[in-house]
């Protein structure tokens, strides 16, 4: 699963700087089955997981569910025959939010009606019987009723324009609250759906549709092949009004002899919008066929759009789900648009072999799924867009785990899961972007070649059954060069934090020692894998450093001057001294991408933890803004964008950082122009607008004289001027300038802008504009812009992913992080009732950014008494706390540093 991340670090600003992270950031509230209990438990009940018994094993579903879209529920009937080792009087199951109107339990001839016991609050049900069953088959037949969910979890129901539909998320625990099942990664069965839907409607599921006949009531009854061996997160439906896109099958491939059918499916009127999406499907299909050695697995696959969906995408097997804004794309979408959109497809494709063909046997073990899916999808997209630069995503990405991995209360890439949170926890940054290039780290040590052939012998040895961690080091290790490959692999995923790596020359010796950044001087526990050069020479050396300090001999090292050399991505930190980052830096022009890139990162968490000060930190950037390539030289605007809008909070580091901004990025800007066409296929081009949508969000929200702010909200009120104008093809702005422009224009412009946008909102379906307007929207300074704000949040005009974004680009400027927490206190029932599901640990989330300690005890007193609510919500409280003490100690060493900083010029 790809999750569209829609909150910030300490590094992001505005909505539009926010990026698509693959990641899901303990979501996903805790409702118990109506029949029972209270909808809300307590604290303590949510840290209640009740495994269920592996001797209890499905080994086939029949879901038969009748849905309309016009109504607020469904309906089902649904048989799980189950294959029992042992005799017994109880089975213990999943069932959420459903009412049940029969429930039958046969063995053999013989039949029974259990009592039903809700036995946790995570939907955990058992069925209670008073005559023992199995050993042996046993089968369980429910029929029931229940509804639609309202929030983006679960069987849910969505509006757009007045057309309802229907689609599914399951992952991680969802797919209870659609039908009784084992609800568990492991347990993995075959599937016999049959969707009874209004006539005119469209049915989706995992297969193809094999027959349909008309049933009661101007329905249609759509059956569905059988699916291969699936865990239940993986199961999809989708009903509704859409536009079916038969698109050109997937071609047969020298280990498939035959086509795969290949769909598009969007809201009625939109399945145009699918093309280029379909045209890159059959692409990767068949790289990452050609890369596993294996063939797709299933017999179709779709590509579906969603107009409210929480995640990025879904890997659903052979039914991907995708938000709207992502998979809608034409001939005027941006670079970074279709860079998201490669990256993010490459990703659910791939988990096609890795996630459905071989699946996590735990929650703990989801890092196998995501490490693997985000580490493959920089090497797909890279395969069929060699010229999109995607070789230094893997290094960027973990930028954004690192910043999350040195603090004190991370968890492990490989963690326990034995309670609710953990579930929850287990979809994060860690798991996704830290997971990614550790694989990178394995690939370098078995070589391209070998890890290829290692990750085909798993796959084949695992298919359509089930991959744990220990089974996945048992097998690396036994590749060529696997055994140090597996030791440093297991070194990292059993350990959190980030090395910290110092390396001290004395003589013509070099002594390195490990510890962990952020959190102390404790020794480390990692095997890494390190290259270092010593200045007066271009060899380098490369070794695996363990726990103990390593000595390295050779007369490299007289000069004291060492070097990283790494140009591939690497999860660690050299701890360089104040003295020693010059020379360091001044390295970075001629280095490759990568290795720069790393030193880029090294600084900036260097900065933050204050192992640096400012005045190395300015000279350090100032160095990297000249290498060659974007990738490196834009690295440090995101640190200096966030710091140049602490006006209110920290006046002297804001107006340091916006003469700093315009000192080394507006030549930059100022060469390409705000209005020089950039199209074709020429990749310098092409790059050249992905810099360009780089550098003018960093102008947008620039003082008010500011040349380049005048002249991009001069093209955002062009733009707001025409009710009929498309931002991504307007005569008056470039489409990647697009977004800057109206937030620039909507900061000046006061009431009337914002009510011109508030307007334009409103009248656009297109996903991508609504955001667009929406950023526009949370950064007016008009004078009733909070009260209007609020009331968006509370009215229909927002779908429930965008009470999200609006929340959090809003709460990511610091003049209105208070007033937006006022929202929050005031309407948090409300706002709850609309995050229901996967984003309702959001409203912690919101915090991340804040850096007082009285905004961090706001925080404390509003969510406390909710933590019941949110299942994660303690384990992000504690994150969130820790993130905004960061904050605070981060601008306060500023203030006083810019301070002496300008008096000393």
């Amino acid at each position: 699963m790809s999750k569209k991340l829609a909150c910030y670090t300490s590094q992001t600003r505005t909505a539009s700087q926010q990026k698509y992270f693959y990641v899901l950031l303990a979501l996903i509230v805790v409702r118990l089955c109506q029949m029972t209990l209270p909808v809300f438990a307590t604290t303590a009940e949510l840290k209640s997981l009740i495994r269920l018994d592996p001797d209890v094993v499905p080994q086939s579903y029949s879901i038969n569910l009748t849905i309309d879209p016009r109504t607020d529920s469904f309906s089902g009937v649904v048989k799980i025959n189950l294959k029992l080792k042992n005799k017994g009087k109880r089975i213990v199951l999943h069932a959420n939010h459903l009412s049940f109107d029969k429930v039958n339990v046969q063995s053999g001839s013989s039949s029974q009606n259990p009592e039903i016991t809700t036995i946790s609050n995570d939907g955990t049900i058992a069925l209670d019987l008073i005559n023992s069953v199995g050993p042996g088959p046993v089968t369980l037949d429910f029929s029931y009723h229940a509804p639609l969910a309202t929030g983006l979890e679960g069987l849910y129901k969505t509006v757009d324009h007045n057309n309802p539909a229907v689609f599914t998320q399951f992952e991680a625990i969802g797919a209870r609250r659609a039908f009784p099942c084992f609800d568990e990664p492991g347990f993995k069965a075959t599937f016999d759906v049959t969707l009874n839907v209004p006539k005119g409607n469209s049915a989706i599921a995992n297969t193809l549709e094999i027959s349909k006949s008309p049933s009661a009531a101007e329905f249609v009854s759509h059956h569905f092949a059988t699916t291969k061996p699936l865990p239940t997160y993986l199961i999809a439906f989708a009903v509704g009004d859409f536009d079916v896109v038969e698109a050109k099958p997937i071609p047969q491939s020298d280990l498939r002899k035959y086509p795969i059918p290949l769909r598009g499916i969007a809201m009625r009127g939109n399945g145009e919008d699918l093309k280029i999406a379909l045209d890159y499907t059959s692409k990767l299909v068949l790289a990452e066929e050609k890369y596993f050695g294996i063939a797709y697995p299933f017999d179709k696959l779709d590509i579906i759009a969603v107009p409210d969906f929480g995640a990025g995408g879904m890997e659903n097997a052979g039914a991907i789900t995708y938000d709207e804004a992502i998979v809608f794309l034409d001939e005027d979408s941006t670079l970074k648009r279709r860079r998201d959109f490669l990256s993010i497809h490459a990703h659910e494709i791939s988990h096609h072999w890795f996630g459905n063909l071989a699946s996590p046997r735990w929650w703990d073990d989801l890092w196998l799924n995501e490490s693997f899916a985000s580490f493959m999808e920089v090497k797909f997209a890279a395969m069929i867009e060699p010229e999109w630069r995607f070789d230094t995503d893997i290094l960027a990405n973990a930028h954004e785990a690192m910043v999350l991995d040195r603090a004190s209360s991370v968890r492990q890439v490989h963690e326990p899961v034995d309670n609710v949170d953990g579930i929850s926890a287990a979809f994060d940054a860690i798991t996704y972007q830290k997971g990614a290039v550790l694989l990178s780290m394995v690939e370098q040590q078995l070589g391209e070649q070998g890890f290829q052939n290692f990750v085909h012998s798993f796959l084949a040895n695992h298919a359509f059954g089930t991959m744990d961690t220990p089974d996945f080091l048992k097998a690396l290790s036994n590749q060529p060069s696997g055994d140090k490959a597996a030791s440093i692999l297991g070194s990292f995923i059993y350990a959190p934090g980030i090395p910290l790596v110092k390396f001290e020359a004395s003589g013509d010796s070099l002594q390195l020692t490990q510890s962990r950044f952020g959190v102390g001087a404790a020794q480390g526990k990692w095997q890494i894998p390190v290259c270092i050069s010593g200045s007066n020479t271009n060899a380098s050396e490369c070794l695996v450093f363990g726990t103990t300090v390593k000595l390295i001999q050779g007369s490299q090292w007289q000069s004291g001057e060492v070097f990283p050399v790494d140009n591939f991505p690497r999860y660690y930190l050299f701890d360089i001294s104040p003295d020693r980052w010059k020379k360091t830096i001044d390295a970075t022009t001629t280095m490759p991408r990568n290795q720069a890139l790393a030193v880029a990162i090294n600084l900036d968490l260097a900065f933050f933890d204050g192992r640096v000060g400012l005045d190395v930190y300015l000279a350090g950037i100032e160095k990297i803004a000249k290498h060659p390539d974007w990738e490196v030289a834009g690295f440090p605007l995101s640190r200096m964008d966030s710091l140049a809008a602490e006006s209110a909070s920290c006046p002297a580091i804001a107006l340091l950082m916006q003469s700093k901004i315009k000192e080394i990025y507006g030549p930059r800007l100022k060469r390409i122009g705000l209005d020089r066409k950039l199209e074709g296929h020429d990749v310098e081009t092409w790059l050249l607008e992905l810099q360009r949508e780089h550098l003018v969000d960093a102008f947008a929200a620039g003082p008010p004289d500011d040349l380049f702010h005048k002249q991009l909200a001069a093209r955002g009120q062009a733009l707001s001027k025409d009710p009929e104008e498309q931002l991504d093809d307007s005569d008056f702005a470039r489409a990647d300038v697009v977004g800057a422009s109206l937030i620039a224009a909507s900061i000046d412009g006061g009431t009337q802008f914002l009510e011109t946008a508030l307007a334009r909102f409103k009248n656009t379906d297109d996903l991508h504009e609504r955001s667009q307007w929406l950023n526009a929207i949370a950064a007016s300074k008009a004078p009733n812009s909070s009260s209007i704000i609020e009331a968006m949040l509370l009215s229909k005009d927002l779908r429930n992913q965008e009470v999200q974004e609006m929340l959090f680009a809003r709460a990511a400027i610091p003049a209105f992080r208070e007033a937006t927490w006022d929202m929050i206190e005031r309407n948090s029932v409300a706002l709850l009732a609309r995050l229901d599901g996967d984003l309702e640990v959001s409203l912690i989330q919101i915090a991340g950014g804040f850096a007082t300690q009285a905004l961090a005890q706001r925080v404390v007193t509003t969510i406390t008494p909710l933590l019941g609510k949110l299942r994660g919500g303690s384990v992000q409280l504690q994150q969130t706390l820790e993130a905004i003490h960061d904050n605070t100690k981060f601008l306060n060493r500023l203030e006083t540093a810019a301070q002496c900083h300008k008096s000393s010029e």
